[in-house]
């Protein structure tokens, strides 16, 4: 009767265990499948899902997408039966927990992958691994707090690359970003809050004329120096600026960004009305954060409403 099933989501779900997957083995069209867990709530026993219930998942050779997120008990032996859904295109290991070598090697192997979120995972040197994933054009990082400047040389050879985001790796400075730089066709960037960068890493980044949303918040050390060339990101729609160490110098080279419709600046202590004024070019512009500038008028925020009336 399900045999035509293409997507499943019994992610959070109770009383799933590993014996309860071999029902899925005659869903032979099954592309998309989550049987993902919170794993902040301690009682899901979706979380007893382990190695054993891999050998049911493996059988499912049509799956394009598959989330694990949480699933922390899969350990190598789970990840070896991953082979065998060589077709996997999309793969969610958030939460996982510690990722060892063995299981990030099985990962490598999966030459199909496009995108692959490890959010919040323990990596050590499997990160490697990642370099062999030469369609992979999706990768999330964040909060992964031993990904180093040095582990992120797998950046290199990452050429089909359009989204990546590095939100949180504390371990990641300048010297990383000199990777970041080498992926020409970025869109997407999620640098906020790393460890710490500075405008000489901005040179870096400043390089990807093809990015579209830029996330910096949290840059305290990014100053107006290092955004002196941001104008030269023309395609650029989304940017957030939130906390980052500019003043309305920065403001004048944003106002040449004709593509803009998202800016964030709040928390910023040293843009003042006059800066604002730069702002008034951005007819594209719809939405603008000013939440928390001190200097920022009430007449400054008018001003902008009355120039730019989609805001």
């Amino acid at each position: 009767m399900w045999t035509s099933l293409r997507h499943l989501n019994i992610g959070n779900c109770f009383g799933i265990e590993d014996e309860g997957l071999e029902h899925l083995t005659d869903l032979v069209a099954l592309t998309h499948l989550d049987v993902s867990t919170d794993y902040n709530i301690r009682d899901l026993t979706c979380m007893m899902i382990t190695d054993e219930g891999m050998k049911h998942v493996e059988k499912l050779t049509a799956l394009r997408h598959l989330s694990l997120a949480g699933c922390r008990l899969i350990g190598s032996e789970g990840f070896r039966r991953l082979r065998s859904c060589a077709n996997l295109e999309h793969l969610n290991l958030d939460e996982f927990g510690a990722l060892p070598d063995a299981c990030m090697q099985c990962v490598g192997m999966l030459s199909c992958l496009t995108t692959l979120s490890l959010y919040d995972c323990r990596l050590d040197s499997g990160l490697c691994h990642i370099s062999a994933l030469k369609s992979l054009r999706h990768l999330n990082l964040g909060l992964c707090g031993q990904v180093t400047n040095g582990g992120l040389d797998i950046l290199e050879g990452l050429e089909a690359l359009r989204h990546l985001s590095l939100f949180c790796c504390t371990q990641v400075s300048d010297e990383g970003l000199r990777y970041v730089g080498m992926c020409g066709k970025l869109e997407y960037l999620n640098i906020s809050s790393v460890g710490r960068i500075t405008d000489e890493g901005m040179r870096h980044v400043l390089k990807l004329r093809s990015l579209t949303s830029l996330d910096l918040s949290e840059s305290l050390d990014v100053t107006d120096r290092g955004l002196d060339e941001i104008s030269g990101l023309v395609s650029l729609q989304d940017l957030n600026l939130k906390r980052a160490g500019i003043s309305d110098r920065t403001l004048e080279r944003l106002g040449n960004l004709e593509g803009l419709r998202r800016l964030n600046l709040s928390c910023l202590s040293n843009i003042t009305d006059g800066g604002l004024v730069q702002l008034a070019r951005l007819t594209a512009l719809k939405e603008l954060n000013l939440e928390y500038c001190e200097l920022v008028s009430a007449d400054g925020e008018a001003y902008l409403r009355e120039c730019l009336p989609c805001l």
